[in-house]
C-alpha cells in the first residue's frame, strides 16, 4: 500500500530545509565577496568605509539568523520523529 501523503510532504519539507542549509554558506560567500569585488572593479575611491562595514556586518547578522532558523527547524523535525 502507498504511504500517506502527509508523510511524503514531511519528508519533502525536511529535504528542502536541508537543501537551504547547504545553500546558506554559498550565499554567505557571495555576500562577503560582493563589496570587495565592487572596490576592485570601480576606480571610485570615495566609497565610505562605514557603508562597507554596515553591509558586511548586516550580511553576517542575516547569515547567523538564517542558520539559527534552519537549525531550529531541523532539530524540531528530528524531535518529532
Amino acid at each position: 500500500m502507498s504511504k500517506p501523503s502527509s508523510s511524503i510532504n514531511k519528508k519533502r519539507a525536511k529535504r528542502k530545509i536541508k537543501e537551504l542549509a547547504f545553500i546558506l554558506p554559498a550565499l554567505g560567500i557571495f555576500f562577503f565577496l560582493t563589496p570587495f569585488i565592487n572596490t576592485i572593479i570601480t576606480s571610485d575611491t570615495s566609497t565610505d568605509i562605514r557603508e562597507l562595514l554596515y553591509f558586511i556586518f548586516g550580511a553576517w547578522g542575516l547569515l547567523i539568523a538564517g542558520a539559527y532558523g534552519l537549525s531550529r527547524k531541523l532539530t524540531n523535525e528530528e524531535d518529532k520523529e
